[in-house]
This record gives structure tokens, sequence and C-alpha cells, in this order.
């Protein structure tokens, strides 16, 4: 659909697009008339969400968004959730009940519309809204309270939540300051309703946010407790652990031990070699001391030999012997001599260190040796018992290590446990006091009292209906001709059977005096004859040209296309004639055993061998399908209305023509609205403004 299309709709139908929208605009003023004035009151909160304080992080600059969006969100459906409404409606209605000599006549004859006087006097309580309001929250709770349940949840009056949730919250920019305002045909309820909501929503929001802290402090805080008892009990059975095997520092005691184990086996081990090297010299000692006893022999054998030899000498020098006993004296005296000499070095030697030192002095030194053998071997006893005692000690330190380490990791992780929820019990505790901080809501302006109505919608909503209207229209014409099912125009024509267009008729309607339907049947006729005459041209043999013209239904114009088409064929010079046979005559022609033929039905000689005849049919839903007729002929126009739609039917008449005939029929569609005969014809002939001229040159 082209610009052009939709702007022939809306010229095509403006009566209609004028004449709807006008009246229900006149409707809606009527209907608007005795309108109620309404009142608006307003007041603006300071939340603190953004700016205000905080105690988790005090001095940081920095703010979550999608925090705080999240905050505001949670406070406005706090604020429109249905409990806060219900308790503001109730508090409404308590204060008005308990005040009713002071009520407007409005409100006191819609408290006395619901409510019985024996109702009304069970519920209130003169002067007491708060008793009045505890009555009406009993009095909900029962399932027998239909009366107020209908007033709050299914009616439009002031009370009821359908008038409340038109509360409007608004944030002020990215600020704290949140506004509320709320309009009504009362003004002092107006103002009345802002401020009770204000109380209610403030308490709500104090109540939950303390409620969820709290839960999660009181939570926190029996975590703290157990895990206290949990660390007393740990480190409890460590310091018994200790206390019943003397251990002050593991550590520090495992490593004196390791010490003293090293020294004490440097110490044994210097008392071993003191010991051995005491052993050493007694030994040497006493092998001297064993050699006294040869001394002794040597100091008497010397004296034997000094005997013997003072004896020789006294032989040799009284020269009483002779010569030769003498010489065996002296012999004997010398060797004396040599061995006397001999056994005194020997003796020397036996007396004397060959370093020279006295045998007293060896002595001194065993005994020396002796004592220290036994205090090194009396040393050595207690250093190995202390041995002994220390690798005991030892050994029950090496089992120890594990349990103490297992009770240290018990008493760290308790610990460890305790620290950590001590630490989220001072977070919790700091969230909840900064929780009770920002519950807090100051008000910054305060419900006013609106002394003037608000401004009436009345011209809008007019506006509104007339325009809304006017687009419905709109849409509602052009969808119906996008969506029309019918052949409407030569392309939907084409485009929905198939078939070749060759030409196409205009509605007439007298009453579009501006369009020149005498030319533009001229055209249209001149157009199908045009393609006549080109098909009988292109037929090679000689002989009459007949062209059946055939329609599926009843009233399709085939007898007007067929006068005015065989009209204009015979003003060019062309013969040519439209006949349209009786249904007996075609059900003869039909019938193989009649002799009738379509020549001697229509009477036809030889001089009308070269004539067009168009040869009109009866519609084929409702007469005998002409088999005999269609198949000699030398061309099919199959005629169809615009207006009518292709069904399945028209397609399986239309395959059984083809199937006879050949080739496909060609198309003449009738009755098309003119505009849309523009795309097949060309330009309509009819009378056009100059604006009209120039749009369609604009838009074309």
């Amino acid at each position: 659909m082209t610009i052009i299309d939709f702007i022939r709709i809306l010229l095509r139908h403006w009566l209609l697009i004028v004449l709807v929208p006008l009246s229900l605009a006149v409707m809606v003023f009527v209907l608007t008339m005795n309108e109620e004035k309404t009142y608006r009151s307003s007041t603006l909160l300071y939340t603190g969400l953004v700016s205000g304080a905080s105690l988790e992080n005090p001095g940081s600059n920095q703010v979550d968004y999608h925090a705080v969006s999240n905050a505001f969100d949670n406070m406005i459906n706090t604020i429109e959730s249905r409990q806060t409404l219900e308790i503001v409606a109730i508090r409404l209605l308590a204060e008005d009940i308990a005040n009713m000599d002071s009520l407007p006549e409005k409100r006191r004859r819609t408290i006395r519309k619901t409510f019985t006087p024996e109702e009304l006097e069970q519920l209130a309580v003169a002067g007491n809204a708060a008793r009045t309001a505890e009555n009406l929250e009993e009095c909900l709770a029962e399932d027998e309270c239909y009366a107020l349940k209908k007033l709050l949840f299914t009616s439009y009056e002031p009370y009821s939540l359908r008038s409340l949730k038109k509360v409007s919250i608004r944030r002020q920019g990215n600020s704290d300051m949140v506004e509320m305002s709320y309009s009504t045909t009362d003004p002092e309820l107006c103002q009345r309703t802002l401020g009770i909501l204000t109380e209610v929503f403030t308490a709500r929001m104090r109540q939950q946010k303390s409620g969820e802290a709290g839960t999660v402090l009181d939570y926190f805080r029996n975590e703290v407790a157990l895990a206290s008892q949990r660390l007393a009990a740990a480190e409890d059975t460590l310091k018994q652990f200790k206390d019943e095997h003397d251990i002050i520092n593991y550590y520090e005691e495992t490593e004196e031990l390791a010490i003293s184990q090293k020294d004490l086996e440097a110490e044994i081990r210097t008392e071993m070699k003191n010991l051995e090297q005491a052993k050493a010299t007694v030994k040497s000692i006493d092998r001297s001391f064993r050699l006294k006893n040869d001394m002794y022999e040597i100091s008497e054998s010397i004296l034997d030999n000094r005997n013997t030899l003072s004896e020789i000498e006294t032989q040799l020098a009284s020269g009483s012997v002779d010569t030769e006993t003498a010489g065996a004296l002296q012999q004997q005296a010398d060797m004396l001599r040599k061995t006397i000499r001999k056994e005194i070095n020997t003796l020397y030697h036996l007396k004397t260190s060959p370093e020279g030192i006295h045998q007293t002095v060896f002595v001194e030194t065993w005994l020396e040796n002796k004592l220290e053998i036994q205090r090194s071997a009396a040393k050595l006893e207690v250093l190995y018992q202390k041995q002994e005692n220390l690798a005991r000690r030892i050994e029950e330190f090496s089992t120890y290590g594990s349990t103490l380490e297992r009770l240290n990791m018990r008493v760290k992780i308790a610990k460890s446990e305790y620290l950590e929820l001590l630490h989220s019990l001072n977070v919790t505790q700091m969230h909840q006091k900064n929780i009770e901080m920002q519950a807090d809501v100051d008000i910054i302006d305060p419900p006013n009292m609106p002394l003037e109505p608000q401004p009436s919608k009345r011209k809008l909503i007019v506006l509104l209906a007339f325009a809304g209207s006017m687009g419905a229209c709109i849409v509602l014409l052009t969808a119906m001709d996008y969506l029309d099912p019918t052949l409407h125009s030569p392309e939907r024509c084409k485009a929905i059977t198939g078939l070749r267009l060759v030409g196409a008729f205009p509605k007439v309607d007298n009453k579009h005096k501006s369009i020149n339907y005498s030319l533009l049947l001229d055209r249209t006729t001149e157009q199908l004859s045009s393609a006549i005459k080109l098909l009988h041209q292109q037929k090679t043999e000689a002989g009459r040209f007949v062209i059946v013209l055939f329609s599926h239904d009843k009233e399709e114009g085939k007898t007007f296309i067929a006068e005015k088409v065989s009209e204009r064929i015979q003003a060019t010079y062309y013969p040519a004639r439209s006949v349209a046979p009786q249904p007996d005559i075609i059900e003869a022609i039909e019938n193989p055993s009649d002799p009738t033929t379509l020549e001697s039905a229509l009477g036809t000689g030889p001089s009308d061998s070269h004539e067009i005849l168009i040869l009109e049919i009866p519609d084929l839903k409702h007469h005998l399908l002409p088999v005999r007729l269609l198949h000699n002929a030398d061309a099919a126009l199959l005629v169809a209305r615009a207006n009518r739609r292709w069904s399945g039917s028209d397609e399986e008449l239309q395959q059984k023509v083809t199937t006879i005939i050949g080739q496909p029929p060609l198309m003449v569609l009738n009755a098309v609205e003119p505009d849309k005969l523009e795309g097949f014809l060309g330009e309509i002939p009819k009378k056009r403004s100059w604006l009209r001229i120039q749009v369609k040159k604009l838009f074309a």
C-alpha cells in the first residue's frame, strides 16, 4: 500500500472518519459535565538514603547507587503495600466514625450507608479514634464483617484501598527527597490521608528493618556465647593436660631437654676420657711397681758380687795364690766388676724414669689417678642415671607433642571462630544502629490543605476521545482495506488467481461527478478489444475466431462486457458480434447424439467465416460445463467482479477449463473502483484540484 492509496482511503471514508470521533467527543463532553472537583495535597520527605550519615562507612564518599535504588524501591513498595494502605484506611475510617458530628454530609452519608446503626454503636467510641480503630481491626479479622470488607476492598469510596492506591510516590531526581502526593474530592481528607500514611509507613519501615537486624543480632549473640563456651572448654582441657604432666612451655622445655641431652652427652664423653686416662696412668705405674722385686734381687746380687769381688781381691792382694789361679781369679774379678757395673746401671734405671723423675713422684701420681678413677666412675654412674632420666623425659615429651598440638589447634580454632563471630556481632550491632538512624524519615514539607481544586482535564479528555476514535477509525479502515480478501484490484487479482489479466472495467457510480466514466469505459473497452484483436491476428488458420466469455457465478457482467467489446471491434471495421446461446442450445451442442452444431444454432454461413465471435455462456457453477464449446474455442475469457472472493471452487473450475482448452484462460476484472485502475490503465480521467495534483506529484 502506497501513501496515495492511504490518502484515497481517507478521502473515500472521510465522512465516517469525521462523524464517529465527533460523536464520541460530544458524548464524552456530556458525560463529564457534572465532574467532581479534585484536590491535591503533597508532602516532601527526607530519607537520608544517599547522603545521610553512616556508621558502617564513616567518612566514605562512595555511594552504591544500586543499593540506594533498591532502598528507594523497598520504601515505595512498603508505601504501596496492601497492609500499609489497609492500616491507613482503618485509621481514616476510625477518626471519622469517632467524630461523626463534625463530618461533612457526604462522608457521613457514606458511613451510614455502609454500616447499620447497631454496627456503628458497636464500633464507634466517641472521641477515641484509637479504640475505634482497634474495634475496626477486630471486626475485619472476623469472617462475618462483610460491610467493612466491602467498603475497604471493593468500593471506590475515599476509605477504600482502590482510592488510596492513587497515592503517587516520586523521588526528586537523584536526591534523598521523596514527594508523596494524593488527589481526592475532599481537601481535608486529602491532607489527613498523607499525614497518616507518612506515620504508618515510617513505623512499618522501622519495625521491618529493626526486626530483620534484631533476628540477625540474636543469632550472632547466641553463636558468640556458644563460641565462648567452646573456647573456654578447649582452654581448660589444655590447662588440665599441662598441669597433669608438669608442662609450662612445651616448646621451650623441649628445647631445653635437647640442649641438656647434648651437654650431658658431652660431659659423659669428657668423664669417660678422664677415666680412661687415669686408668692408663695407673696401669703404667702398676707396671713400674711390678719391677720393684727385680730391683731388690739386683741389689742383693750386687752385694753378693761385691762380697765375692772383695774376697778375690783379698786373695790376690795377699799373694797366697799361684799365678795360674791368680789369673783365673783376676778374670773372675774382672767379670764380677762388669756384672756389678751392669747391675748398678740397671738398678739406677729402675729407680728413675727415662725423664729422670724419681720413684716417689710415681707413687703420688698413682694415688691421684687411683682416686680419679673412683671419682670418675662414681660421676659416670650419676651421669648415666641422669641420662636415663632425661631420655625417659624426652620420650614422654615426644608423646605429649601430638596431643598438645591437637589441643592447641582446638584452642586456636575456637578462638578464631569466637573472634570472627564477635566481629560479625559488632558489625551487626553497628548495622542495626545504622538502620535505626536511616529508618527515621524527616518531614521537610508537611501535607498542605488544598484550597483550590486541580485544573479540570475535561478538555484534554474530550480531545483525546476525538483524536483516539479518529485514529482508531483510520486504522480500522486501513486494516479492512489491506486485509480485504476480494479481488478488489488488478494487482490483487493477478496475485490470487495467477491468470493473465487482459481487461478491467470500472464500477460506475454516478455520485462521483468528478470522474469521466464515459471516457474511462472507452479506455477499458479499447484495451480489451485490442487484446482480442491481437489474439485474432496471431491465429494462423483461416476461419471464425471464437472467444468464449464465461464466469463462475451469476451477475459478473459478461453481457455488458461482450456488448461493449463487440461494438468497439465493429467500429474498427472488424466483423464481430456477441452471442449468448440459451442453456438448452448449449446442452444440445454438447450432446454427441444431437446433430445440432454451433453454426447451425447460430445460423451463420460462409460469409461469416472471418468474424470475431464472442460467445457468452452461462455461469459454470449453476450450469453445464460446455466442454465441446470450450475445446473448439480459440480463446477463453473469464469475467469476475472485483468485490468477490476467489474460493477453492473457483480454483477447481479454473483448473478444469485450463485442462479443456489446453492453456489458462484470460482474466477480465469487472466493477473495479476507479482509483484502483490507475496501476493498470494509467491516469484516471477525472477533475482534480490544484492541491490534489500537487499532492499526487509529491507522493506518486
